[in-house]
């Protein structure tokens, strides 16, 4: 789990996405790999969004392939993923 930059420390952004790696559980699945790497919201317009998420806890995520948001190449991400996971398959959590 990366860590969530405080709102000050990204301006002049006003909005920040984070990246969490997750293992995959169950069958129906298109991922390969048993991981993912997802981008979530965790500051917008200068505010923090709360992100409920543990480690070792499972979680039904609503996602698409960040690749249908080329978007989000501006925008300011935080990333403390290990650089042996970064092939990994990239989504946007849309919930």
């Amino acid at each position: 789990m990366s860590p969530i930059p405080e709102p000050k420390t990204i301006a002049p952004y006003r909005r920040c996405l984070v990246e969490y790696v997750y293992e995959v559980e169950g069958k129906k699945t298109p991922v390969v790999s048993g991981k993912i790497i997802t981008l979530h919201w965790c500051i917008l317009e200068g505010r923090k969004i709360k992100i409920a998420r543990r480690i070792g806890q499972t979680y039904t995520l609503k996602l698409q392939p960040a690749s249908l948001h080329p978007q989000l190449k501006r925008e300011r991400t935080v990333s403390d993923v290990d650089v042996d996971e970064l092939h990994l398959p990239l989504f946007l959590e849309m919930d």
